[in-house]
């Protein structure tokens, strides 16, 4: 938000981010009516989602700590709440509290990383728990004997995610996926994508998170204590010493198909860490629109075509859209892939 309202407001925040409310308060006002803000509302869907991320203060990976430019934002939302309105009214805006698309989810399936598919998926889920558990355990172990938190783990998306992870379909390929919000799902070295399009089964049920307290719900409900694997670098981020908790994917999936992240929720949920039990947690290292697939509850799915690129440097939509080839076209430029 900071960066979205002109970089004399971000400067100027930055100078007084330990400075009076009033003050602050002033600062915001000052730049929603200068106005810089309202070139956004010109942007296209993925131009302003990605403005938006992009200006974010922080996505869980210490930027509150070094910057501190979340806790200003909050002392003067009132004066930013006009901006706030207008961004979430704005016609590129319409699909960010949206559930998820039934009838069209898109996965990418990189060469090393194959989808999962029937009970494949509920065996991932079980391994990975398994798993985050003994981390986690080393982890406190650790922490003990160091007399300080030793993991520095900042993601909350379990190990799976690249392998069941889905996206909503924004134009042919699926760019949101692609657009380096984060860049744990992607490989880092040039290479292919098959992209595919499932149909998810209408009875699937599907958790929305559309905002903190959604998450914080999930979490209560089922909560497993990741302090060993994420005290370091949460609490350089947060300020808070935990405890820190996530959802038990395990347990999840005794009662949800799938975990959907809406657009509005992913913007919603970034640096903030909503108390649950005696501890705390963070949603970070999701996509926007992602559904986090516990089970298979596709009921078809047709590939669409191959990517092909760096995806750690794809940059605007038509970077993304120029290196997707439909099926139909791969044959006539000699193109193939699994």
């Amino acid at each position: 938000m900071a960066d979205c309202l002109g970089y004399a407001f971000s400067d100027a925040l930055r100078e007084q981010r330990d400075g009076a409310a009033a003050t602050i308060r002033a600062i915001a006002g000052a730049a929603v009516a200068r106005g810089e803000w309202r070139g956004l509302l010109d942007l296209d869907e993925f131009g302003l989602l990605a403005a938006v991320a992009g200006a974010h203060p922080d996505f869980g990976r210490g930027a509150v700590a070094g910057g501190g430019m979340l806790a200003p934002l909050v002392l003067a939302q009132e004066e930013l709440r006009p901006v706030a309105d207008a961004l979430v009214s704005a016609p590129a805006a319409r699909r960010w509290w949206d559930p998820v698309a039934r009838a069209d989810q898109r996965f990418l399936e990189w060469a090393d990383w194959p989808q999962l598919t029937g009970p494949a998926v509920q065996w991932a889920v079980r391994d990975s728990m398994t798993a985050a558990r003994a981390e986690n355990a080393r982890g406190l172990a650790l922490a003990q004997r160091h007399a300080a938190p030793v993991r520095d783990c900042w993601w909350s998306v379990p190990e799976f995610a690249v392998q069941s992870m889905t996206t909503g379909g924004f134009g042919a390929v699926s760019p949101i996926a692609l657009a380096r919000f984060e860049d744990l799902h992607t490989p880092l070295e040039e290479t292919g994508a098959t992209v595919w399009s499932l149909q998810i089964a209408p009875q699937a049920q599907v958790m929305e998170i559309a905002g903190p307290a959604d998450w914080q719900a999930l979490v209560t409900a089922f909560p497993v204590d990741v302090t060993g694997t994420h005290d370091g670098e949460w609490r350089a981020s947060s300020g808070l010493p935990g405890p820190w908790r996530l959802p038990d994917w395990e347990q999840v999936m005794e009662h949800y198909d799938g975990v959907h992240l809406t657009i509005g929720g992913y913007l919603a949920c970034g640096g903030v860490t909503p108390p649950v039990g005696d501890g705390h947690t963070m949603l970070a290292g999701w996509i926007p629109d992602a559904t986090l697939w516990l089970r298979d509850v596709a009921t078809s799915q047709r590939r669409l075509g191959r990517w092909y690129g760096d995806p750690q440097g794809t940059g605007t939509w038509d970077d993304l859209t120029d290196a997707f080839v439909p099926d139909d076209q791969a044959g006539a430029q000699g193109l193939t892939g699994p």
